[in-house]
């Protein structure tokens, strides 16, 4: 008998870790990003193009150089000068957008990795996890160990790092994901064939570098365009409407919307399909991995879509 995989498609930032939200030290990621700039490229440019407004950082540079401002590149090159004088690796030369992106990459991770675990104005650990998120990663793996026909492939679809996520989960004491589609996998020589566009969401391009993943895990060879191997089987979940939302719309699978601060859904377009409102993972766990109805569903190999009415009524 086949065995159905259902595919749990998640965005990170805001979806499974509070990371936009200041630790003691005054920091997230809006907050690293405005440092990095100024550091980088001067000229209070970080407000100049409206701050990050969900851009990757290749956007987000691509938007600085085009602000037409003489002396962002000067104040770069200063920059790299430091750099190299502090003799901190290799020497470092850049001749083109690509070397500007990682340059602001390697400053902001850098500012980022150090606070991870340092305490919060409640006391807890930066960053907090989403509500209910521990639960749920444990609860997939719990799902995974009791059933045999049908598993569940949960994959993080993030503009974020590699690094990043994996100390996240550690601090978490959680196990680390082993399927992630990055900025990091984006901006590598493998994607250089992929247009800018079909690098970050809400293409479907970097679900599909998952999927190839999977597959590869899996032994399978697949001729076909690897994201077929969804076949509807899956959610994806995130926490903005207009990229995550479009997203799962392109993939044709329910969007779960997080949504921990319960804003309201009657002005949004809903044509794209069925949206679950989410202000708690438990939710999902809840209805979805503790509940055998849900198992005995997808045994059946039935699209997501099809379980969602009777499993998540509205």
């Amino acid at each position: 008998m086949s065995t159905y995989h259902y595919f749990i498609l998640l965005d990170y930032d805001e979806t499974i870790a509070n990371t936009f939200r200041q630790n003691r030290n005054g920091i997230d990621v809006t907050q690293a990003y405005q440092i990095a700039c100024d550091q980088i490229f001067g000229c209070r440019i970080f407000e100049q193009v409206g701050g990050l407004k969900n851009r990757t950082p290749g956007e987000l540079v691509a938007t600085i150089l085009s602000a037409e401002n003489e002396h962002v590149l000067t104040n770069a090159h200063n920059y790299l000068d430091k750099k190299n004088g502090e003799n901190l690796g290799e020497h470092i030369q850049f001749v083109q957008d690509a070397d500007l992106i990682e340059l602001l990459v390697s400053a902001k991770l850098e500012l980022l990795m150090a606070q991870i675990g340092t305490p919060c104005h409640d006391d807890s650990l930066w960053p907090n996890p989403c509500p209910g998120f521990v639960d749920l990663w444990k609860a997939m793996a719990t799902f995974n160990e009791r059933h045999s026909k049908v598993k569940l492939v949960p994959e993080i679809v993030s503009s974020g790092h590699d690094l990043f996520i994996k100390k996240c989960f550690k601090l978490w004491g959680l196990s680390e994901p082993t399927l992630m589609v990055t900025d990091d996998t984006m901006r590598s020589i493998a994607c250089n064939h992929l247009l800018a566009e079909e690098r970050r969401k809400p293409h479907i391009g970097p679900v599909r570098i998952l999927c190839a993943q999977w597959l590869e895990q899996q032994g399978i060879v697949n001729s076909d365009d690897p994201i077929s191997c969804i076949q509807g089987r899956g959610f994806y979940g995130g926490d903005c409407l207009r990229m995550d939302g479009q997203l799962a719309m392109n993939l044709k699978l329910p969007f779960f919307w997080f949504n921990p601060e319960g804003k309201n859904l009657e002005s949004i377009n809903k044509q794209n399909g069925r949206i679950v409102h989410v202000r708690n993972w438990q939710k999902v766990v809840n209805l979805l991995l503790v509940s055998e109805k849900a198992a005995d569903m997808m045994m059946t190999g039935i699209p997501f879509s099809e379980m969602v009415d009777n499993l998540f009524p509205s």
